[in-house]
């Protein structure tokens, strides 16, 4: 197709835009989410999508992991485990005025279980609130271990993230919204998009720029996302996709808007690093330019990367611990960051890597502020990241790079470098 012809999708991001997002009101509450963010291997973690049915029932579908619930033996031999969701609705980010509220409690026995996941769809009441925000506390009983999500959801007769359900093998990868090339992928619409109505499907395969250090102060240029190819479908005959390439894949209702809802091929292994070309990709943050093109340009890159994380502290257990906890950040990075990119690329995937799991989280409107330490001593340590509006991902953050903080990351380089895993005060 001729590209020139096409709709240009365009995400732009201007410096003088972090000015702007910083004006909040006064009686604004933030909420600290810290423990979504939280490393520790042992914490559950529940993946949620919340689909717009109709207009009177929406339904919150949420995957567990078995190996991530506590179990117990009960008097007839069998193991029960027992999980609570909650979900509380809410008009605003503030979770001041509540709408509604739904709670499940569910007894599992783990003989009864048939798939490697655990599966439940949880019915509500549709707000009439065209925005409404969702808090959703998974429990798990036996452990008293908690797990908390707040999503944002759009209740509006158009393709977006919660009128249309993505569903494929994986059902970890479906809330973001995330395939494989492997992956048959089913959509279902919600009966608020009107029958019979034409989509399209862009298709983008644009490299976007890693996060460069955050000392390095810059004015960040205009990012212009344009289709590589464009196709087109109706509404209710649009069942059954195979996405094979890497990139963004964006359905759209309405040629007039480039809002929509995306999927993305991040490759066959996310969120996780497997081959020697993914393992490498996150040391970039660690290593120079050079370092990273020797060993892109090695015939055995996998023995060269093992060197490298051996050569920083010629200890084998040391470098086994730096390598199980720095693959482990970039997986969480991934899946708590993903936006139009990888989560391990971004700005808050490269603080979070780097720094570790930060003290605390506190969530605004339109920005988060990440803590580590406390602010009651010197050594606390604070990273700002504003939320950018684009129609791809509304999980976009730019951080507000600072001079100052050159001090901060040169210190935990060396300690990776010198075969110590980098913790930021806590």
């Amino acid at each position: 197709m001729n590209i020139k012809n096409t709709i240009r999708w365009m995400l732009v991001i201007l410096a003088s835009g972090l000015v702007s997002c910083g004006m909040f009101k006064e009686n604004f509450a933030p909420r600290n989410i810290a423990k979504e963010y939280a490393s520790a291997s042992s914490i559950f973690r529940p993946n949620h999508k919340i689909w717009i049915k109709d207009t009177t029932e929406s339904i919150l579908q949420t995957y567990l992991r078995p190996d991530e619930i506590l179990f117990a033996t009960g008097q007839d031999g069998n193991e029960y485990a027992e999980i609570r969701i909650s979900i509380l609705l809410y008009s605003n980010l503030q979770h001041t005025i509540q709408i509604d509220s739904v709670q499940k409690i569910v007894s599992l026995t783990r003989s009864e279980m048939k798939s490697r996941w655990i599966y439940f769809a949880i019915p509500f009441r549709t707000p009439s609130e065209s925005i409404f925000y969702v808090k959703i506390v998974t429990q798990d009983v036996l452990r008293n271990a908690v797990h908390e999500f707040t999503e944002i959801v759009d209740n509006v007769p158009e393709i977006n993230k919660n009128t249309v359900l993505l569903t494929t093998g994986n059902p970890f990868l479906n809330a973001g919204g995330v395939v494989t090339s492997t992956d048959s992928v089913l959509l279902t619409f919600s009966d608020i998009i009107k029958a019979n109505k034409r989509v399209k499907l862009a298709y983008f395969d644009d490299e976007i720029p890693l996060s460069p250090p955050p000392f390095n102060v810059y004015e960040p240029k205009d990012l212009v996302l344009v289709p590589k190819s464009v196709a087109q479908f109706s509404s209710d005959s649009l069942y059954s996709l195979l996405l094979r390439k890497k990139g963004m894949y964006q359905l759209l209702s309405d040629t007039a808007k480039v809002e929509g809802y995306c999927m993305f091929n991040f490759g066959d292994n996310y969120p996780e690093f497997k081959t020697p070309e993914e393992l490498l990709e996150p040391l970039r943050y660690l290593i120079s330019k050079n370092e990273y093109k020797q060993l892109k340009s090695s015939s055995n890159p996998k023995i060269g990367i093992d060197s490298l994380w051996l050569s920083f502290s010629n200890e084998p257990d040391k470098a086994r611990e730096q390598i199980r906890v720095y693959y482990n950040r970039a997986k969480l990075a991934n899946i708590y960051f993903s936006s139009i990119t990888q989560g391990w690329r971004t700005d808050r995937g490269m603080i979070y890597i780097v720094f570790g799991a930060p003290t605390s989280v506190q969530v605004f409107e339109d920005k988060e502020v990440w803590a580590y330490g406390s602010r009651l001593t010197a050594r606390n340590l604070e990273f700002e990241f504003y939320r950018i509006d684009n129609p791809f991902s509304n999980n976009h953050f730019i951080l507000k790079r600072k001079l100052g903080y050159k001090t901060f990351y040169y210190k935990a380089l060396e300690s990776w470098r010198s075969g110590i895993v980098f913790q930021q005060a806590k």
